[in-house]
């Protein structure tokens, strides 16, 4: 499995595993971009961008990047939106953010991650209804050994 699978299935495997009270935090957990979901809530896992500087004369220190979107239903049972809604999906985040903060390599599938904390929340409307969606940016730097 390349570099890029191993991270994205390592972060599959820590989002799967956040709770909250005894249950899992999220009904579905894709690695790839959707918008369209069995439930909520759910994440999708999308790779970015991709940097590479030297670490040495015979390593590259690569930083793969992925954005995780948290898809959160903006609906209460009367069709509107609530604060509520925007409460609970800032919980999820602080989750998924300790989550990332005390895993700090996924399983030594890198050196070291840096989880940039929110980029701007939104409201969209998804395959699934009118959703809040909040990504977070993950780098994960990894040392690659040069044939």
């Amino acid at each position: 499995m390349g570099h890029l699978a191993t991270l994205s299935s390592e972060i599959k495997t820590l989002l799967d595993g956040i709770q909250i009270t005894g249950n899992d935090v999220f009904v579905e957990v894709l690695e790839r971009a959707s918008n369209k979901f069995s439930g909520f809530p759910s994440a999708t896992i999308v790779p970015g961008e991709t940097g590479s500087d030297y670490a040495t004369i015979v390593q590259n220190q690569r930083t793969y990047v992925f954005y995780i979107y948290i898809y959160l239903s903006a609906e209460v049972a009367d069709g509107s939106t609530t604060a509520t809604q925007w409460d609970n999906i800032r919980n999820i985040i602080d989750l998924v953010l300790d989550g990332l903060d005390n895993s700090d390599d996924l399983n030594n599938a890198c050196q070291f991650l840096r989880p940039v904390p929110m980029q701007p929340f939104e409201t969209a409307i998804s395959g699934s209804g009118a959703v809040l969606v909040a990504p977070i940016r993950l780098e994960c730097v990894k040392t690659i050994d040069l044939a």
